[in-house]
């Protein structure tokens, strides 16, 4: 039987019914008709406001259920296939970017590494000073070029994260700050030391830290940004706390169709069952906390819910 493609399922997300309303209003008719019918000649000594409050509640009881099923339960499960749908889009893009990233580092980033180091060992002999001039230029474009290869390794997928875990990974991104007179981090780490997590968790922390605080060097005008790590009751949690210009208005709302990178960040937490919380007011800077659950025994709450989606936002 032919069905167009708004009907059709897949197996990411469940069939659209689009004749559950009527079926839900053909009963609730049915029901109705039933009960004004039996009622009066059931009880016909009440009167007739209390017959009607009773079949009000009557009603809703026999609806409840069928209003259930038809329409809660297939929103939950397109909530769930959603969740699964997103946290597969994530994993794919992440395994794309590490895979690029270690192309980057092991191969054009050992070339030019090579490059630069034979120029070095050019400008160790003597050459005529024009030849000269152009090598010392060479090597400071080459030299350039590695560091702005570097810098991209750290903003992907750095294999550091992957071999080494979440403490490594964001030390590493925070050191791309470091001689920056304008700008500091505090990273506060309050879990054990060189403790891994679930990759998942790793990424989506790694993402959303490095997120916030790449907007608040470059957008909010901060010169302090303190950055925490810690477990609590629902999992773990990581806090990013600026002293930049903050920012007016709802940013749990608003903010979100303005910034695709907030957005991200909201995507990833929701991705794991986490929630994502902003807070911020002119002149005093911007909190962004991020909680995903996590039982400290190597398993994310996507593992436990099978992917379903529990965030807020």
């Amino acid at each position: 039987m032919f069905r167009p493609p708004l009907f059709r399922s897949s197996p990411d997300q469940p069939s659209r019914w689009w004749w559950r309303p009527f079926v839900f209003l053909a009963l609730a008719f049915a029901t109705e008709l039933a009960i004004m019918q039996g009622l009066p000649l059931l009880l016909p000594q009440l009167p007739w406001w209390q017959l009607a409050a009773l079949d009000a509640g009557l009603l809703t009881v026999l609806l409840a259920a069928p209003a259930w099923l038809l329409f809660v339960v297939p929103l939950e499960r397109l909530s769930t296939a959603r969740g699964r749908l997103l946290h597969r889009v994530l994993s794919i893009q992440e395994e794309e970017q590490e895979r690029i990233t270690r192309d980057l580092h092991d191969g054009i980033g050992q070339s030019l590494t090579a490059m630069l180091m034979q120029l070095r060992l050019m400008q160790s002999e003597p050459l005529p000073s024009t030849v000269d001039r152009q090598l010392v230029d060479l090597r400071t474009l080459v030299g350039s070029t590695v560091e702005e290869l570097r810098r991209m390794v750290r903003e992907g997928r750095p294999p550091v994260l992957s071999d080494l875990g979440l403490q490594p990974a964001l030390q590493q991104r925070f050191a791309s700050f470091v001689g920056n007179d304008d700008f500091s981090i505090r990273f506060d780490w309050r879990l054990p030391e060189a403790s891994r997590l679930p990759p998942a968790v790793e990424t989506a922390i790694y993402r959303i830290v490095g997120e916030a605080v790449t907007n608040a060097a470059k957008h909010a005008g901060a010169s302090t940004v303190q950055v925490m790590i810690s477990r609590c009751v629902a999992g773990v949690q990581a806090q990013i706390v600026d002293d930049g210009r903050g920012f007016v208005g709802r940013p749990n709302a608003a903010a979100d169709r303005q910034s695709f990178g907030i957005l991200g960040m909201r995507e990833r937490a929701s991705a794991l069952g986490g929630s994502l919380r902003i807070e911020s007011q002119p002149g005093r800077g911007t909190t962004v906390e991020v909680i995903i659950p996590y039982d400290g025994a190597g398993h994310s709450s996507l593992c436990c819910l099978g992917g379903e989606e529990s965030a807020d936002g």
